[in-house]
């Protein structure tokens, strides 16, 4: 995953977790291309376990890193597609349309 001042691509969601004795904890979770962080367009989605992060953290910097070790792609989870879609779309609509209401225009 990788993404250039909000654009490229991450990955969204967290369902189906199960316990693997390689992995640890493993779940399903959708890869999206996104816009200023936001998703736009599913692309897959697969289960993911042996997740490890790490992180750094300076006044004017940071940098974190993601590891996982895909199990297996599984077809596009649409509950959680639009779950994820809903959960990030709807609340930027109503924000944006409450300062549109309430700014005097």
């Amino acid at each position: 995953m990788s993404s250039l001042w909000g654009i490229g691509t991450t990955l969204y969601g967290k369902t189906d977790k199960k316990a693997d004795p390689t992995y640890g904890q493993t779940y399903v979770t959708t890869k999206w291309f996104i816009i200023c962080y936001l998703p736009f367009i599913p692309l897959k989605s697969m289960r993911i376990g042996g997740i490890t992060t790490k992180s750094l953290v300076l006044i004017v910097y940071n940098s974190s890193s993601m590891k996982y070790y895909v199990l297996e792609q599984v077809p596009l989870q649409w509950a959680q597609i639009a779950r994820t879609f809903f959960l990030t779309w709807i609340p930027l609509i109503i924000g944006v349309w409450l300062i549109v209401k309430y700014s005097g225009h």
